[in-house]
């Protein structure tokens, strides 16, 4: 059995290539996916058209659990069916959007909230932006307040890293929270794997990073 996940982004010549296969190898395929997600790059919409009742059909999961009030189910349907607008009034109905007349008010806003929201509950958080300056504007106040603390201390070497084949330099300490940004199977890493920098220690002019995976 070949289970694939997010099939509807997977293009018509690459799943007629699945199916071809699969039906030499007498192998059973299972797609599943949102027949309304992001559809392939490449000439997509095999899902939505295998989904029509009269092709083949679908077994659907109709109920949300990720979200366990009605309003936060109905801000997914919502956005699900391109009701954007419906979807962002119920929010800021519940507090849940906030803005600024200015970027430095923005960051000052985003910081502020972030910091009261960690210091009352140690739920994981994750803070996005859209373009570099904004990641390091937010990532250096985030940064500084974990090392306030004593979360992340302050040796701060600066390293040389590459993420998203972006060259940048950035500073390192211990406790700092980690982020592999590629394969690597000697190390048991892969593309993604999280991780806590316990200790940096110079070996023959050589840096040795401890990292706790999580």
């Amino acid at each position: 059995v070949l289970l694939i996940d997010d099939a509807g982004q997977v293009g018509c010549k690459q799943m007629l290539t699945l199916l071809t296969m699969a039906k030499a190898s007498r192998t059973k395929i299972v797609l599943v996916g949102e027949d309304k997600q992001l559809d392939a790059i490449e000439r997509g919409g095999v899902l939505s058209y295998l989904s029509r009742p009269e092709v083949i059909g679908t077994a659907r999961i109709e109920k949300i659990q990720r979200q366990n009030t009605q309003w936060a189910r109905q801000v997914v349907t919502d956005f699900r069916d391109g009701n954007a607008k419906a979807a962002l009034d119920a929010m800021s109905s519940h507090n849940l959007l906030n803005f600024s007349p200015s970027f430095e008010e923005t960051v000052d806003s985003l910081v502020d909230k972030w910091k009261a929201f960690t210091e009352q509950s140690d739920k994981k958080t994750v803070v996005l932006a859209q373009r570099w300056k904004e990641v390091n504007a937010l990532s250096e106040r985030l940064r500084s307040i974990y090392q306030d603390r004593g979360l992340v201390q302050h040796q701060n070497i600066e390293f040389d890293c590459s993420v998203s084949n972006k060259s940048m330099s950035l500073p390192f300490s211990s406790g700092e929270r980690v982020r592999f940004s590629k394969n690597d199977y000697k190390l048991g890493v892969s593309n993604g794997t999280l991780g806590t920098l316990q200790s940096l220690e110079c070996i023959n002019n050589q840096w040795l990073f401890s990292v706790e995976l999580d």
